[in-house]
């Protein structure tokens, strides 16, 4: 266990200008993406996501390329273009449903919290697929 935990702790070091903290530790899943488009739904959205990289995940979890990310309707929203994703399972008794954005009710605020960090708008060069956010380490 130590293994792992230093593990995660070197990958968020290396790769901490694009990282929120305290939302990597709650995550069971971190990414980072090109947001594709923000989703539609009712309760729930689903947003089509690129991966770029995986910097977070469960042993024997592989990540796919293309997938479908929910997070809640009443939330600020996922904006398109690139940021870091904060995963959790959409159901925790049936993983191969999907994933959700790690969001969080605030009482106090009556607001719910991003799970997402460290977004940047897509450049032209972005939607013709010849730019390509920073390259990071993965974690494996």
């Amino acid at each position: 266990m130590l293994l792992v935990v230093a593990k995660a702790d070197e990958v968020f070091e290396k790769n901490k200008d694009i990282l929120d903290r305290n939302l990597y530790e709650r995550a069971t899943v971190v990414v980072r993406v090109l947001v594709k488009s923000d989703g539609a739904g009712s309760k729930y959205y689903w947003a089509d996501i690129l991966n770029h990289i995986t910097l977070k995940a469960p042993t024997g979890i592989k990540i796919p390329t293309e997938l479908q990310v929910a997070y809640q309707s009443i939330g600020q929203g996922l904006p398109t273009g690139f940021a870091t994703l904060y995963l959790e399972y959409y159901n925790p008794d049936n993983p191969e449903f999907g994933w959700k954005l790690v969001e969080q009710f605030d009482p106090k605020t009556k607001t719910l919290s991003k799970g997402y960090s460290h977004h940047s708008p897509q450049t032209t060069a972005e939607q013709g697929g010849a730019g390509q956010p920073p390259t990071r380490s993965e974690s494996k």
